[in-house]
């Protein structure tokens, strides 16, 4: 839920799910409903890319181990041309080398399988404030 101070500005930010797990990626997508926010989700590393160049994404929950790309590959490339596009990597395979190259790669945090819905909705909640609060600011300075 919005806070009231963001009351009279709009949110048109997408959310992006990229797990190869469909079940999986229609509970994220129904987490994003929760907090309040649209979601597209993909099972491809290719269809997470036109989704990409076709939406405004504010936040990509990528899973790690997938048969095409791994979610830390696909976050590489994609941050490459997206460079302040915030992702959560989101895995069942919690490794010391997965978690510093997520920190190194910038990733927003790690969240374990089996992930916790209230945890999820959380995430989201505080990129939509922390988006909202940056837009706030940038009306105070014009």
């Amino acid at each position: 839920m919005v806070e009231t101070n963001h009351k009279t500005q709009s949110f048109d930010g997408v959310l992006l799910t990229l797990d190869d797990e469909r079940d999986i990626v229609d509970i994220l997508v129904e987490c994003a409903s929760r907090a309040g926010v649209r979601a597209c989700g993909a099972v491809t590393p290719a269809e997470a890319e036109h989704i990409l160049e076709t939406e405004n994404v504010f936040l990509l929950l990528v899973d790690l181990r997938m048969p095409e790309e791994d979610g830390l590959s696909f976050f590489s490339r994609m941050h490459q041309k997206y460079p302040r596009l915030p992702a959560v990597l989101v895995t069942a395979n919690v490794e010391p080398t997965s978690l510093l190259q997520a920190n190194r790669l910038g990733m927003l945090k790690v969240i374990e399988k089996p992930f916790r819905i209230a945890d999820i909705v959380s995430v989201i909640r505080e990129q939509k404030n922390q988006i909202l609060h940056e837009q706030e600011l940038q009306l105070k300075a014009s």
